[in-house]
């Protein structure tokens, strides 16, 4: 009986080590999948748009500002283990020391080229660069990341949506080991890639793009600059008006030779309103204007200063702004906000650049850092890898409570210098301070309490 039961538990740990419902459409039942670019998640935000998109005002500016305060503190490998008591501490730091060498001089800046990914990663949902290394001292370092269009290449996944490779769809050369060939494919093995990618869709690797939530927006905001243009031509310029004079009458077209002109049988006239037009088109073009007695001429003011578009275009880029940056308010012109409301959407803003930063610090980490631990120092040490510190939007409100604590008396010990100086950006201090011993340091206050005790009488 305990046997059966033992077997029966086993069997129901195997079962909760597997996967059974696949991904993507239900009638799926191939082993593998072919995932070109174009996913599910994108039939709005066409190309076309997304190039747009790119080239407009609001969200060039508030892309390049979160990817400014994204890659602000720098990128820094730090060591897996913290505590220096850990028996694997010493060979955690030898690591990350490596690998802050390996990534520091490859053709392109690494953080040039994330800061690149990153915000194409949120018009199209997902990046890929080839990962290429080089050669030196018995030791394989990073020579270049580098991106490649969303069209060139394609996911290689099993059934259950699982990136197993890289399928280029366009490729000169072919690399002599890690690639296979499945249903005709050439399918490149995934760790010679970075895979950049914020969300995923019923864990389709494809992505899904942050700027679609702009979409409907920005749209607007393009109908309302057509309207606003249109406005302009026909109203933001005052139209003038004219009456002809009483008992006006029509004069004759002459021809070159000073004969009237004919037509259809009939002399052919200036009507008094063709006269009057004229004359009024030679008085916008000459600031002069010559007619019959009788003729008033006029102006028609509009009513406006197509303030209305400014306000809607105004909306459509805060928007724009909620949906980039995480709040309206943390850029931008506001006619009527409290401090209170700056400094919630500021807390907004460091809490999305905060979830960024994790998300880039973690493709980094998988990537990057644990192929160049891998390849070095081999597969036993992976779980050795370096986690990516990419810096902490906490500074500001940290630095805050710090003169709160020490203004209510809080007394800092020496052993906590040495985070002081990392919270502060400062060499952290290799020599700790020594406590002050302040009956030395005071002689004449110590003389004084010793006279009232009586200190010095034998």
């Amino acid at each position: 009986m305990a046997k059966t039961a033992a077997a029966k538990k086993r069997q129901v740990n195997e079962d909760r080590q597997g996967e059974y419902i696949a991904g993507g459409n239900s009638w799926l039942s191939h082993e593998t999948v072919y995932l070109e670019q174009t996913g599910p998640y994108a039939f709005v935000l066409t190309p076309e748009a997304r190039e747009r998109m790119k080239r407009d005002a609001e969200v060039k500016a508030s892309l390049s500002l979160l990817a400014d305060s994204v890659f602000a503190d720098g990128m820094e490998p730090v060591a897996a283990v913290k505590n220096e008591d850990e028996p694997e501490y010493a060979k955690a730091k030898e690591i990350a020391e490596f690998v802050k060498t390996a990534i520091s001089d490859p053709q392109r800046p690494l953080e040039t080229v994330l800061r690149e990914m990153f915000k194409e990663t949120f018009f199209g949902g997902v990046k890929v660069a080839e990962i290429v290394l080089k050669a030196k001292d018995d030791t394989l370092i990073l020579d270049r990341v580098n991106p490649k269009p969303n069209s060139s290449v394609a996911f290689f996944c099993d059934k259950f949506y699982n990136v197993l490779g890289i399928v280029p769809v366009n490729q000169i050369t072919e690399p002599k080991s890690g690639t296979t060939i499945v249903n005709g494919k050439k399918v490149i093995r995934r760790d010679h890639f970075l895979v950049m990618s914020f969300e995923l869709c019923d864990n389709d690797p494809r992505g899904v793009a942050e700027i679609e939530g702009a979409l409907e927006d920005w749209c607007e905001k393009q109908d309302t600059r057509k309207q606003w243009k249109e406005w302009r031509r026909t109203s933001a310029i005052p139209k003038k008006w004219v009456t002809t004079a009483e008992k006006q009458q029509s004069i004759p077209v002459m021809d070159a030779d000073g004969k009237p002109v004919i037509e259809n049988g009939r002399p052919k006239v200036f009507t008094p309103e063709q006269q009057a037009i004229k004359a009024l088109e030679g008085f916008a073009n000459n600031s002069s204007f010559a007619g019959p007695f009788g003729t008033k001429i006029g102006q028609l003011e509009v009513q406006g200063t197509g303030q209305q578009f400014i306000n809607a275009i105004k909306y459509n880029n805060s928007q724009i702004r909620k949906i980039i940056v995480g709040d309206a308010l943390t850029t931008g012109e506001a006619d009527k906000d409290a401090r209170a409301a700056r400094e919630s959407a500021k807390d907004v803003s460091d809490i999305r650049k905060q979830n960024f930063r994790r998300v880039i610090s973690d493709n980094v980490k998988k990537d990057i850092f644990r192929l160049l631990t891998v390849v070095n120092f081999g597969e036993e040490f992976a779980h050795l890898t370096p986690d990516c510190f990419l810096g902490d939007t906490e500074a500001n409100d940290w630095a805050t409570d710090l003169g709160a604590a020490s203004g209510a008396g809080y007394e800092f010990a020496p052993e906590h210098f040495p985070q002081l100086d990392v919270q502060f950006g400062l060499e952290p201090r290799k020599v700790l301070p020594q406590p002050v011993n302040k009956q030395q340091q005071d002689p004449k206050q110590n003389q004084d309490q010793a006279n009232q005790t009586g200190g010095n009488q034998p």
